[in-house]
């Protein structure tokens, strides 16, 4: 049942409006605008019906301040004796839903309040709609990053990638309705086997993301997506084939625990995309989780172990024309080994560290600014350079083989490429340089 709050100084019609709407809502009266703002607090009204003209404060400011200080969301009708077309004029200057004047008829007081509702209702229906994916029911791209950039934040679970194996084939071989009816399918098995207060959101055509709340152990998803496979299989078992040909149908996924990997969202998601595309390359169908995260190393991968296996991991497909940019702690170990090397065999190298300066004094917001600068230097540096940001305004890079030379050319090109940039009315870069020798 709605709850409405009325706010009245006139007891008599404080009293005329409860009578009139009491038979259909929940009522709750207030005689003051101050009374009204600590009712508002603790019974959270569904539609607020206010005099507009009280002493002291009136409708209007009231209404100002449950909006402004209070957060308020209800929708607001106001009641008022005065005449003339100005009175209407101001109640919807201040977003009002409707006005009435006293004294009202009760049955056009309750078809107004009627209407109200209605027509929040349709609203909160067609909002409700635009977070839904309409083929499978979960939240759509948009509004599952937008919950689960918070709820990463906030909570404990696990944040699992899960992505429809060969699909594709299902559109090719049978039609884009047999497509929509596997995906169909694959919705309910999924909602069978996750909770009500779990999370999930369609994020592409066969790609899907879900939150676990406050799971812990990999032993379970691990199992839950066996057994979403297993279901998948026996519920359009009449897809799986076409002539002679069978269509490895199947669930691949990739999970990562929250917070022990991370809290934001696009970092554990990318690393959760890239465990899929490990679990893809060893056999699919099944669930590669991590539960705590070394700045980019991979995680384990788990079946056949041949150097084959190995070979398609590790191999060329991996290898970037741009600097390696990494964690500390990646960075510490592949620092130390690249001085070990140059010891052994006479190599030089040069250490950078960039430093992002404000032009005006006290600013410290580095939104955008750091992640470009990071851009930069990797599109700028050499695929053999490393690279890490040092700290929210900083990167260090490892330069192997660049002589005095050479590294006035880097920090040129990188001075060039910032001051090309939209940031470059707000700071500049810095430079600190430092050769190693082979006796270092």
């Amino acid at each position: 049942m709605e709850k409405i709050l009325i706010v009245d100084d006139e007891k008599l019609m404080l009293h005329v409006a409860m009578s009139v709407l009491k038979s259909r809502y929940e009522v709750i009266c207030a005689s003051s605008a101050e009374e009204a703002i600590r009712l508002y607090d603790e019974e959270e009204p569904d539609l607020i019906l206010t005099d507009m003209n009280m002493p002291g404060m009136d409708g209007l400011e009231m209404v100002e301040i449950l909006r402004g200080e209070h957060g308020m969301k209800a929708p607001v009708m106001f009641m008022t004796g005065s005449e003339g077309d100005s009175a209407e004029t101001r109640v919807f200057d201040h977003g009002a839903e409707d006005f009435i004047r006293k004294p009202f008829k009760a049955d056009v007081l309750l078809y107004r309040v009627e209407r109200i509702f209605q027509n929040y209702s349709r609203i909160k229906t067609l909002t409700e709609k635009s977070r839904i994916d309409g083929l499978t029911g979960f939240l759509n791209k948009i509004s599952a990053e937008r919950k689960l950039k918070e709820v990463c934040r906030l909570e404990e679970g696990m944040l699992a990638v899960l992505d429809l194996d060969d699909f594709k084939l299902i559109n090719d071989l049978h039609g884009h309705e047999a497509g929509d009816r596997v995906l169909v399918e694959f919705s309910n098995i999924v909602r069978r086997n996750t909770r009500a207060n779990d999370i999930i959101g369609r994020i592409g055509g066969d790609e899907f993301v879900v939150f676990f709340r406050d799971m812990t152990d990999e032993n379970v998803i691990t199992g839950i997506v066996k057994r979403i496979n297993e279901q998948l299989l026996t519920a359009v078992s009449d897809y799986l084939t076409s002539g002679h040909v069978t269509i490895p149908l199947g669930v691949s996924a990739g999970a990562v625990l929250v917070p022990a990997c991370g809290t934001e969202y696009a970092e554990l998601f990318n690393h959760a995309d890239k465990l899929v595309y490990q679990v893809k390359q060893n056999g699919k169908h099944y669930c590669l989780a991590c539960m705590r995260l070394k700045d980019e190393e991979a995680a384990p991968v788990t079946g056949s172990d041949d150097i084959k296996q190995l070979n398609k991991v590790l191999g060329e497909r991996t290898v970037s024309n741009h600097a390696l940019w990494v964690g500390q702690s990646a960075f510490g170990y592949i620092y130390r080994y690249m001085l070990r090397y140059m010891q052994r065999y006479h190599g030089v190298a040069c250490k950078v560290l960039f430093t992002i300066v404000f032009m005006e004094p006290g600013v410290e917001d580095y939104t955008g600014l750091t992640e470009h600068l990071g851009n930069i230097l990797k599109n700028t540096l050499r695929s053999s350079d490393i690279m890490m940001q040092n700290s929210a305004n900083q990167f260090f890079l490892m330069l192997p083989g660049v002589t005095d030379e050479d590294i006035d050319k880097v920090i040129d090109r990188t001075l060039a490429a910032w001051g090309e940039s939209e940031y470059s009315d707000r700071a500049q870069i810095i430079s600190e340089v430092e050769m190693i020798d082979s006796g270092e």
